[in-house]
Formats: C-alpha cells, sequence, structure tokens
C-alpha cells in the first residue's frame, strides 16, 4: 500500500514571506508524519504528531500560537477521525492544554462521545495526564491571517485518518464561539475512500458540511474537480472564501483555495 500525508497551515490572506516560513514548517511536520508511516505506524499515529509539530510551533492559529477571543482568552477547538471506521473525537473552547489534537484523539479512544466542550474538555484532559499550561498570545493579531491546521493521512494498511486544530477566529464575537474545525462533517471527514479537511470561515462550511460532501464528490470525480466545486459551491451558498485538502486510497490528493494563499505540503512514501 502507498503511504502519504497532505497538511495546510491555513487559507487567508498570507504574503511571500510568511508563505514560506509556514511552509517550512509544514515540511518538518510531513516528515514528521512520513517517517511514522514508513515504520508501520497509523495514520492516526501521523495526523496527531504532525499537528503537534504545528500546535507547538507557535507560527500557526493553533495550540502555542492561537489567536485571542474578544475577552482576551484564549480557547480552542481540535477533532481528529478514523476513516477505518468513522470513529471521530473532538474538543472545543478548551483552555490552557497546548495539544488539542491530542486531547481530541483521546476523547475518541477513552469515550463513547465525539465532542467535549469548554471546562470539561479541560478537565478531562488533566484526568487523562494532560499538563495545563497558560498559553500567552504570541501576538494582537495574525498578520498573515492564518487559520486552522490540518492533516490527512494515508498508512500501510490502506486506513485514512484526517485532524483539525485550531485557536478559532481572532476577537471571537461572543467567547465560545465554536467553528467547523472540531464538526465531523463541516471541518473535517474520513472514510475509507477519502479523507477532507477544510480551513477558512467556519461557519460556512458547518452550513454546507462540506468537508462530507467532498469526500463524497471525490467517489464520482477527480479529487482536483471535487475540491474545486467544494469551494465552489461554499463560495456560492455563503459568500465566504476558505481552502480544502484531500488524500484518498490510492494516496492521490488535491489542495484548492479561493484566498489569497494557503502554504500545505503533500509527501507521499
Amino acid at each position: 500500500m502507498a503511504i502519504a500525508i497532505i497538511l495546510h497551515g491555513g487559507a487567508g490572506d498570507w504574503n511571500t514571506y510568511d508563505t514560506g516560513k509556514a511552509k517550512d514548517i509544514l515540511e518538518k511536520a510531513a516528515y514528521i508524519g512520513l517517517k511514522i508511516l514508513k515504520n508501520n505506524g497509523s495514520s492516526l499515529d501521523a495526523v496527531e504528531k504532525s499537528i503537534n509539530h504545528l500546535e507547538n510551533s507557535g507560527y500557526f492559529d493553533a495550540g502555542l500560537g492561537s489567536v485571542t477571543q474578544n475577552d482576551g482568552k484564549i480557547r480552542m477547538d481540535a477533532g481528529i477521525m478514523d476513516g477505518s471506521n468513522l470513529k471521530c473525537g473532538a474538543v472545543a473552547a478548551i483552555e490552557d492544554i497546548k495539544n488539542p489534537i491530542s486531547v481530541a484523539r483521546k476523547v475518541m479512544e477513552k469515550t463513547s462521545h465525539c465532542l467535549i466542550v469548554s471546562k470539561f474538555a479541560a478537565e478531562f484532559a488533566v484526568k487523562n495526564g494532560f499538563k495545563t499550561i497558560k498559553i500567552k498570545p504570541k501576538q494582537l493579531f495574525k498578520k498573515h491571517s492564518s487559520d486552522t491546521v490540518g492533516a490527512i493521512a494515508l498508512d500501510k494498511k490502506g486506513n485514512i485518518a484526517v485532524g483539525n486544530s485550531t485557536g478559532g477566529v481572532y476577537g471571537k464575537m461572543i467567547p465560545g464561539r465554536v467553528g467547523d474545525s472540531p464538526i465531523a462533517g463541516a471541518g473535517y471527514y474520513a472514510d475509507a475512500y477519502a479523507g477532507a479537511a477544510t480551513t477558512g470561515i467556519g461557519e460556512s462550511f458547518i452550513r454546507t458540511v462540506m468537508s462530507k460532501q467532498a469526500v463524497d464528490m471525490a467517489k464520482e470525480k477527480p479529487l482536483k474537480d471535487a475540491v474545486r466545486t467544494a469551494l465552489k459551491i461554499v463560495r456560492q451558498k455563503t459568500g465566504c472564501n476558505g481552502g480544502i485538502i484531500m488524500l484518498d486510497k490510492n494516496g492521490d490528493y488535491a489542495a484548492h483555495h479561493t484566498t489569497k494563499a494557503m502554504p500545505w505540503v503533500y509527501k507521499k512514501g
């Protein structure tokens, strides 16, 4: 079986310098995931560990780089899904945990639930061995308008996994707002055939259930057409721009965005 991984650093108003720096970090994250896959690791492991690298970099709007809400606090969302059995786990509005994607995986593997939120998500994390850390805002706003980070991986067994992690929209109108990143079918989705991860204004992907739509479309048309059609629908139905990455069971991939830029990296073993 082919092994492959694709990651993105958010669709937004990136400039050339910031895009280059983002791609350097994404390259390192991709190699972390690819090494896991080459050593017979699972697609879930590859997705989690590669996103951990992005969360820990402090450069993206995820983990240590998360932006603040309008009350000055940082609350993060993350979700992960196993395409082989449709199991998923997610956390939303979680505080003081630097790797929300890892907590999301614990939700998937240790509970019968799909989503845990707010202080209860943090309490669940602590009970499962995660240390709390006070995340300090790196800057008042993201000059390159970075967004969610996401990853999709295919392992040697042919299993696909997908994950998202984000600090959400800067200055959210209401603290506690949740976007598409932790919502399966909207911000991320994977089944036995393919996986998709979106980036942009979360409400637009929730309203169109776009990651699930994209995976279904990929079964009927080439991936490159599926991602373009997906974003066209989002634009027509909601007026919003964004980006999407996809990966299928053959290791084929596609990435598309309707924003100024979207740094992304693909690696195939």
